[in-house]
């Protein structure tokens, strides 16, 4: 591997690696903190929802792939600078470790760039672990962890103190500088806005308490040769919360987004207010 700035020092080798990981990690904060970063986040959430404010999910995905892809291209050319030869037998390049590299980003259980510095550590023992069975040890708790979050549904949350510690200041108690306080928020509450009717007075427009305001007649769901929704029918009267309840699988979210006309694939009488 060639070494930076000509040089075959180790030690110019450690702070080449050591600036370069710092930038990342600073270009990373920045689109986390970014509108990209804010979309990445809604689509972790509910990609449906990020999709109906008029979005493109299918960019954002082709966006983070390729940002992701650069930085993985530049962390393989730093490890082969920080092992000064590679070749076709160098262990930590062939396809089975990067299966553990995708297995370690499935369990890490944070998002911010810097813990990627934890995953990296293991690498960092056997310097100061000596022994010819440290490598299997190693292997065999990583196995006994990956384990033990399988059988949990899921890895654990964060302790409250480690994220205050590491996670970034102020952004879980800032408010921002135009979101009123709960006084004004009651005040707003109870004052109209231009064109919109007092709030004691009763909206000419709005149906009567008790009379259907969304009514749902067979509808039908299909995705492909598979009926999600089968000739669904029910009312959502004024002033009553109505609920569709069913085990999972049942087609509720489907039914859901036809009714809210996310998905106009479907079949049926949907009628709103009489039209």
């Amino acid at each position: 591997m060639p070494s930076p700035f000509g040089s075959t020092s180790q030690t110019t080798r450690y702070y080449v690696i050591l600036a370069i990981l710092v930038v990342t990690s600073l270009v990373i904060v920045v689109i986390s903190q970014s509108r990209l970063g804010r979309m990445l986040r809604g689509m972790s959430g509910s990609p449906t929802a990020v999709s109906t404010l008029g979005l493109s999910t299918n960019v954002t995905k082709i966006i983070v792939f390729c940002i992701s892809a650069f930085i993985a291209a530049i962390g393989g050319a730093m490890y082969g600078v920080a092992l000064t030869n590679v070749d076709g037998s160098t262990a930590v390049f062939q396809p089975f470790y990067s299966l553990v590299l995708v297995a370690i980003l499935a369990l890490a259980p944070f998002r911010e760039p810097w813990y990627a510095v934890f995953a990296g550590m293991t690498a960092v023992i056997p310097g100061y672990i000596g022994g010819d069975r440290t490598p299997h040890v190693l292997n065999l708790l990583f196995g006994i962890f990956a384990i033990m979050v399988a059988l949990q549904g899921g890895h654990p949350s964060m302790p409250p103190r480690l994220q205050a510690v590491f996670g970034r200041s102020g952004r879980s108690g800032r408010r921002s500088p135009i979101e009123p306080t709960v006084g004004s928020q009651a005040a707003l509450a109870h004052r109209p806005g231009p064109g919109q009717p007092d709030p004691g007075q009763p909206d000419p427009g709005q149906p009567d308490p008790g009379q259907p305001s969304l009514e749902i007649a067979d509808l039908v769901v299909r995705f492909g040769g598979l009926r999600a929704v089968d000739g669904v029918s029910f009312t959502a009267p004024v002033g009553r919360i109505t609920g569709l309840i069913g085990p999972n699988g049942a087609g509720k979210t489907t039914a859901f987004n036809a009714v809210s006309g996310i998905n106009r694939n479907i079949s049926g009488r949907l009628t709103f207010r009489g039209q």
